[in-house]
């Protein structure tokens, strides 16, 4: 993995370095900038998958960078002394926000993260590429520390949970996806999963039971019920007279 680093402090600009060959040597560190102006021509030049980037720069912040980027694609991880701008730089998709001085274990820690998102996205371009109505099979997913494959056929129903949804398994458990249900919507085997309100996608091989009241409820193999939203109803049970046909 190829880093720049921009940071206006010499310094920094070492420690940081020095704490990379140490603690982290799968990244290779291929070029410094010390203000906004050279650290836009850097990255440009560069192409590195990774860049530190300090917010204080003589000639503006590295925000304003970020924003003369907005057409690169790269992973940032924020590097200050200023804990007030976290918020931001997450709006920018910063993958992590390191405090100075820059703890070892921070460090390791923000970098599994960009391995994770690198491995996440490849897999994504796979799928992308392999798309001619070929629909997921599994999905990777960030939880906690790790990254998990999650098999389809494991899925009980997905729930929306704002820009996010939650994966709810056959096992009990649940992680989080950073897929919305209308992505997931786009993805899922139309076969194996109905989306039968605006929160909800279940798998059809969980339907138990459709309870066609006024309120209209599906119910799940583990007894769980779940809402049907009024227009979706005829639908759902013409997607499960095939699915169980």
């Amino acid at each position: 993995m190829n880093a720049v680093i921009v940071e206006d402090e010499r310094g920094g600009r070492i420690y940081l370095e020095t704490m990379l060959t140490r603690h982290c040597p799968e990244v290779e560190v291929v070029g410094f900038a010390d203000s906004l102006e050279s650290g836009i021509d850097l990255v440009r030049t560069k192409q590195a998958d990774l860049l530190f980037l300090d917010l204080e720069l003589p000639g503006g912040s590295g925000f304003d960078l970020l924003d003369a980027l907005n057409d690169i694609q790269i992973k940032v991880i924020i590097t200050t002394a200023y804990p007030a701008y976290g918020a931001t730089a997450f709006r920018y998709n910063a993958v992590d926000y390191l405090l100075k001085p820059i703890e070892e274990d921070d460090l390791i820690e923000a970098i599994k993260r960009v391995e994770n998102a690198q491995k996440l996205e490849e897999i994504q371009l796979q799928q992308k590429e392999g798309e001619t109505e070929v629909h997921v099979q599994k999905m990777l997913v960030e939880s906690g520390r790790e990254m998990e494959v999650i098999h389809m056929d494991e899925v009980r129903y997905f729930q929306s949970n704002g820009n996010y949804s939650l994966i709810y398994r056959t096992e009990g458990r649940h992680v989080l996806t950073n897929k919305n249900l209308k992505q997931l919507e786009a993805e899922l085997d139309p076969a194996l999963f109905f989306r039968v309100h605006q929160s909800y996608i279940v798998s059809l091989a969980q339907v138990s039971k459709l309870y066609r009241s006024s309120n209209s409820e599906v119910e799940l193999a583990n007894g769980m019920r779940l809402p049907v939203s009024r227009r979706k109803r005829s639908e759902l049970k013409s997607r499960l007279d095939t699915f169980y046909s």
